[in-house]
């Protein structure tokens, strides 16, 4: 069972654990000029890798690509999400298997993680013991005390899944939505993917 990330978004918002507000935007979307925005191109099904993103652009802005996009590209096959820019503090990979789960993180983009090779701090959990590579101060009490309890959570709720030998891989952040006010942090996933 292998999922893309719109159905991993899916997935997240139908078992209510804490993720992104998206939406689909159509052509009779008006979004809040309150945001900053992203807007990206997703497939309802199969690959979806080196799909167009739009990152942090005002509603007007979000607004007008979307419309051109609805009109020249859009196909059956895709989707175009928006939902509010959030910029992350801390962000990571946490991948589940049957036997552990390991929380790889780094601050600000989860980019620097998965692109660059910037870890600060590996844990992983198995049935043993904790092993923690990097940075021991990198989280706060509150935060291991949060990524902990949802990785315990998803072990739960993917048990079944688990059994199958797959590997369960969301990304995740601690992050503040790009609003005209202060904004609190929050702790969302921002994928999850069945490999």
């Amino acid at each position: 069972m292998q999922i893309n990330k719109y159905q991993g978004l899916i997935l997240l918002k139908d078992f209510g654990l804490p993720t992104i507000e998206f939406d689909t935007f159509a052509r009779n979307t008006v979004l809040s000029d309150e945001y900053r925005w992203t807007l990206r191109v997703a497939k309802k099904f199969g690959g979806d890798f080196g799909l167009p993103i739009f990152l942090n652009k005002s509603a007007k802005e979000t607004m007008c690509i979307g419309y051109e996009y609805l009109e020249r590209n859009l196909n059956s096959e895709n989707v175009l999400l928006v939902y509010p820019f959030f910029n992350s503090a801390k962000t990571g990979t946490m991948a589940l298997d049957i036997s552990q789960t390991i929380v790889e993180a780094t601050r600000d983009n989860c980019a620097n993680l998965t692109r660059y090779n910037k870890l600060d701090i590996s844990i992983i959990y198995n049935e043993k013991r904790n092993i923690i590579y990097g940075d021991v101060s990198f989280f706060d009490e509150k935060e291991i005390q949060t990524i902990e309890r949802y990785a315990n959570v998803l072990r739960k709720k993917f048990f079944n899944i688990l059994l199958d030998n797959v590997f369960i891989i969301l990304e995740w952040s601690f992050a503040t939505y790009q609003k005209t006010v202060e904004s609190e942090q929050h702790f969302l996933f921002q994928e999850l993917r069945i490999i």
